[in-house]
């Protein structure tokens, strides 16, 4: 594999933007042969000015959309234009890579049963960790946990992650991103759940392939977990109904989506466990904290699936 496209979509994050194509400029593979494609998705900021004005060691094409219409229609404006790749690389605009990173990627397609490559991203070093954030970097997370306990490399779709994502160019010719799904969350799992039908369908999980996470605060993660389970979880079980015991909301929902669990979702998930969760949080160690975190995050993707409940006529 010689030459790579990495396909980034973008909504106003100039900064993160720049600190993207910083840290790709110092990446140990041949510049001549990386090109980045900018998605930039109906931005109102000066993306497409600076990086039209700007010139780098690699090559920059910035693809635009007059109005937003999400990460997964941003993306395919990239998987289209990235034809000619032998490599596609999905980085999410507010990372910063490891300079091997290609390497580590290319080097998992030795065997041609691998279809694509799951990284890995954590909180920059210099950054402060809260909670939240030692949460995010510990084992509870994505695929770590299986990694950890049994060294476990090939992963299910519900563990894939665009925000570092490597796929064979050849195998995604004809394969695209759900674009019906303009909200928060599901793009990605949809994306990796067609990959996992193809007839290579192996999806590895690469730990050493690294890059640095700017991660949204508390508060506004758990804003878009609701937001999640509000606006695209319905759809997910609507369109895809295969991938309902993948789905967080199985836990909670007997399939139909409308009947809820009763034990778990009214004797466990209510207003007092919620509350008392927010308290253990802040007070317990780590690995307490951790599971009360994990509480709290379910409970606002139902909050936001019951809400869309309500939206549904009667009869």
């Amino acid at each position: 594999m010689n030459t790579i496209a990495i396909i980034t979509p973008s909504y106003d994050n100039l900064a993160g933007l720049i600190r993207l194509v910083g840290s790709i400029e110092i990446l140990s593979w041949p510049m001549g042969h990386i090109t980045l494609y900018i998605c930039n998705d109906g931005s109102t900021d000066k993306t497409v000015t600076y990086f039209e004005n700007t010139k780098y060691k690699f090559e920059i094409k910035v693809l635009s959309k007059e109005e937003q219409g999400g990460p997964a229609a941003a993306r395919n404006m990239g998987l289209e234009a990235a034809q000619a790749a032998d490599l596609i690389l999905f980085l999410d605009s507010d990372v910063e890579v490891a300079p091997d990173l290609i390497e580590r990627h290319v080097d998992s397609y030795k065997t041609p049963e691998v279809i694509a490559v799951r990284g890995e991203y954590y909180t920059p070093v210099f950054t402060k960790k809260s909670k939240w954030l030692r949460y995010l970097d510990s084992t509870l997370r994505g695929p770590r946990l299986d990694y950890e306990r049994n060294g476990k490399t090939v992963i299910s779709y519900d563990k894939v992650n665009t925000n570092n994502l490597s796929v064979r160019a050849s195998a995604v010719k004809e394969l695209r991103f759900d674009e019906q799904i303009v909200h928060y969350g599901g793009e990605d799992m949809v994306f990796a759940y067609e990959l996992s039908k193809l007839e290579r369908g192996a999806i590895l999980y690469l730990p050493e392939a690294m890059t640095y996470h700017q991660h949204n605060g508390f508060k506004l993660a758990l804003a878009k977990l609701e937001e999640y389970g509000e606006q695209t979880m319905p759809y997910l079980l609507k369109a895809y109904p295969e991938m309902y015991s993948k789905l967080v909301i199985s836990r909670f929902f007997k399939i139909d989506g409308k009947t809820e669990k009763v034990f778990w979702s009214r004797m466990i998930f209510n207003h007092l466990g919620y509350l008392g969760s927010r308290a253990i949080r802040l007070i317990t160690p780590d690995f307490i904290s951790f599971r009360a975190i994990q509480y709290i995050m379910a409970w606002h993707v139902l909050k936001g699936y019951r809400k869309s409940l309500k939206k549904i006529p009667a009869g």
